[in-house]
């Protein structure tokens, strides 16, 4: 397994991190198989989504505030919503590889997604069958 160290600057925050896992598997002449980015925060998760057009990650995140408005969350440390948003996105998004890269559609990337930042965080890549 690999760890990325993906640093937040912001409370809510996309991060693309497709060309740091690329060069990840690329290095590792990982040809074709699967690489499974996972993060293991429970207030990060990891999605694919669209790359192209920075308004829809913008869309995302008020989809999630508004699905998880604050109706008076009890949890200590008020990671309740963060937390939520990670069970909605999953901490966990596998792709194929194919010539040591992520096989994605042309519009798509792989998202860090931070919700209880700014925060130094860990990003691993499990990549089989190369």
């Amino acid at each position: 397994m690999i760890s990325l160290k993906p640093s937040t600057q912001g409370k809510e925050q996309f991060i693309d991190v497709t060309a740091r896992v690329n060069e990840t598997t690329s290095r590792l002449e990982a040809e074709s198989g699967d690489c499974l980015p996972y993060c293991p925060h429970t207030t990060c998760a990891v999605t694919i989504n669209e790359n192209a057009d920075p308004d829809v990650l913008s869309y995302l995140l008020k989809l999630l505030r508004d699905m998880l408005r604050d109706v008076g969350f009890k949890h200590s440390g008020g990671t309740a919503r963060p937390t939520l948003n990670q069970v909605c996105l999953d901490a966990a998004n596998t792709s194929r590889l194919r010539g040591g890269t992520l096989v994605l559609g042309c519009w798509q990337g792989v998202f860090f997604c931070e919700f209880d930042g700014p925060r130094k965080r860990q990003l691993h890549l499990q990549v089989t069958g190369y």
